[in-house]
Order: structure tokens, then sequence, then C-alpha cells
């Protein structure tokens, strides 16, 4: 892993002189967040079986729209989402009224032994350094109780900001057993996402309202998005897959 050091003021700035068009703040209407959410959902069904969560752990969970769309779709109790950037944990409150959001920083995870069923890691561990990815590890297993789900999505590749398949299932393997993988193929998508937010810079640039808001429209389509994913997976193969999602149930003899 070739891991790159980031500030925490390169998170901030997603949040700060932020008018809304852009970024975390409107995550949840982008096209490309959507399958991604939706694709994780139906898999932690599919993969659990339909269990039923009591309580979940979020980690990372920036503004709470992931967060929330878990309460929406598996009708859990309790709901904590982590993130070490305050910006955020201020917008999920404003947002979104049953999860209970908490600063915390990985791979520090400040909450109780065995208090969860259900832990997300979506889009987090690719960021630690390889000292710290096995400390987040072991605190995930910690508050994690026994026979719960951890559900971990990352871009996968060897890069700064990638984690491969081979390096995620060996840090899960001595403590939790692997239940299902989703690979998703979303190499167009994303480049399609890419270039239109070019565009939308040069139209807030010049102030052309109309193409802005057809852009807008074109970034967040659905019916799109899910056109290139086929396009990209028939056609392309593996070379189109970009995010790996990972489904793991803590082993029964696995105490702590």
């Amino acid at each position: 892993m070739n891991k790159s050091t980031i500030s925490k003021s390169w998170f901030e700035k997603k949040y700060k002189s932020n008018d809304g068009s852009v970024g975390y703040l409107r995550l949840r209407n982008e096209a490309l967040t959507r399958v991604h959410h939706n694709t994780a959902i139906e898999s932690i069904i599919k993969y659990s079986g339909g269990k039923k969560f009591n309580t979940f752990v979020d980690i990372g969970s920036a503004c709470g729209d992931f967060t929330d769309l878990i309460y929406q779709n598996l009708d859990i109790e309790i709901g904590i989402g982590l993130d070490f950037i305050r910006d955020g944990l201020v917008i999920g409150d404003q947002r979104y009224t049953r999860p209970f959001f908490a600063e915390a920083k990985l791979p520090d995870l400040p909450i109780k032994n065995d208090i969860a069923d259900l832990v997300l890691a979506m889009e987090v561990l690719y960021y630690l350094s390889e000292v710290e990815l096995n400390q987040a590890i072991k605190n995930i297993c910690r508050v994690t109780n026994v026979e719960g789900y951890v559900v971990v999505s990352v871009t996968l590749g060897n890069g700064s900001r990638q984690l491969n398949e081979e390096k995620i299932l060996d840090l899960f393997k001595e403590k939790f057993r692997l239940k299902g993988k989703v690979y998703e193929h979303s190499l167009l998508q994303q480049i399609f996402h890419k270039n239109i937010g070019r565009i939308l810079r040069y139209t807030k640039k010049f102030n052309i309202v109309s193409l802005r808001n057809t852009c807008f429209w074109l970034r967040d389509n659905i019916k799109i998005a899910k056109f290139n994913y086929v396009v990209a997976k028939y056609l392309l193969g593996t070379i189109a897959i970009k995010k790996g999602l990972y489904i793991f149930e803590k082993k029964s003899n696995v105490i702590g």
C-alpha cells in the first residue's frame, strides 16, 4: 500500500465555502453515490439472510446520508454515526433526527465493546497507514458483537486511497468469515461524473444557469448511471471494476 498523508483540512474544505452544489453536501443527490448506497443495502440484506439488526455504527458518516438510509431500509432501533469532521456531524444533526452523531477518528472507536450487530466502514479504511489499519480492525472487532456483521467498501487497487482485495481479506480472516462480496463496475459512471463536474465548475464561473441545471440533472440521473454500470460490466469486464463491497460476519468463537 502506498498511503499518502491527508490532512484534516483537506476534508474540512469539502464543507467550508460550499453553497451545497458540490462535494459532501449534495452526495445524496448524485446517481454515483445513490447506486453505491443502494448496492450496499441490497447486499447487506442478501448476505445477512435478512437478519434483524438492533444497533449499528457508521464509521465515517460525513453528513449522515447513508446512516439515515440504513435506518430507513433496515428498521434498526439505534444508530451511531462517527466522523472526525465536526462540520459534517452538525449537518447530519440538522438533516436527520434518528441517528446519534459523535466525533471520532480512526483507528480509535470510543464506544463500548460488543455494542453493535452491524458496523459500516464505507470508503474509510484506505485513508489509514499500515499501523492505523491494523489497530482499526482490532477496534472494529471489539465493538462488533458475536455473529454481528461488518460491511467494508473500498476503491480497489494498490495506490494511494486504495486497498487491494487480498489485503482486505487478510485483515479480517482471523476473527471474521466472509459472507459475500460485490464488485461495482463504476468506471464509466465515474468518468461521466468527473467530466460533468468540470463543466459545472465552468458554468458556475460564468453563471450559465440553464447549462448548470442540465449538468445537475445528468449527474443525478439514476437511469444514466445504471446504463453506464451495465455497459461497463458487459463490455469492459474486470477493467471497469472500481469498488469492492465486502460483508463479514464475526465468528462465534471470538471474544473481543
